[in-house]
């Protein structure tokens, strides 16, 4: 493990010993010293704090050492509510147009970004809703597409051919799961 090989901890004895200025030296060291990127730091703080979790929890050490030291921002856009000006929301909230979009066409669309691996920013996706429901319902579904032919390996996907109907310049999955 890179903090024990780090700060030279040979023993499960001195691992007990560890303190928060020990986490805090490691630290410094990963930023400084080695140059990791934040997002490396704060995983490495992150995976430590997991292990110090569950050593308190069964009684090997008594504190958490790693859990009130300031992890390293990292900006990402995952996460993140995007801002929508008031023409664009009231786009998105609005019915679509019963006569322009249609089940099977494939459109460019800004996908929010999730909490997860959701496929996010724009990109292509394909129109699963049935025509009689558009002008019914006021969103419309979606099946996001990939360029990514490694994700055809998953069941539940369709590779989609590009051809001049739908607009695609390349092999795309329509990520169905």
């Amino acid at each position: 493990m890179h903090f024990m090989a780090t700060l030279h901890i040979r023993s499960p004895e001195e691992s007990r010993r560890v303190d928060h200025r020990a986490v805090m030296a490691w630290e410094r060291i990963m930023r400084e010293q080695e140059g990791s990127q934040p997002t490396t730091v704060r995983q490495r703080l992150a995976a430590l704090s997991s292990l110090f979790a569950y050593l308190v929890k069964f009684g090997v050490v008594e504190m958490n050492p790693v859990r009130d030291v300031e992890r390293p921002v990292v900006k990402r856009r995952e996460g993140m509510t995007l801002a929508f000006s008031q023409k664009q929301a009231r786009a998105i909230l609005d019915k679509p147009d019963p006569g322009r979009v249609h089940k099977g066409e494939v459109w460019w669309v800004r996908l929010p970004f999730g909490n997860g691996r959701e496929q996010a920013g724009e990109r292509p996706v394909v129109i699963i809703q049935d025509d009689a429901f558009v002008p019914i319902l006021p969103l419309v579904l979606v099946v996001p597409l990939t360029g990514e032919m490694a994700a055809s390996r998953f069941a539940a996907t369709l590779v989609i051919q590009p051809d001049a109907h739908n607009g695609l310049i390349i092999p795309s999955v329509a990520l169905v799961f």
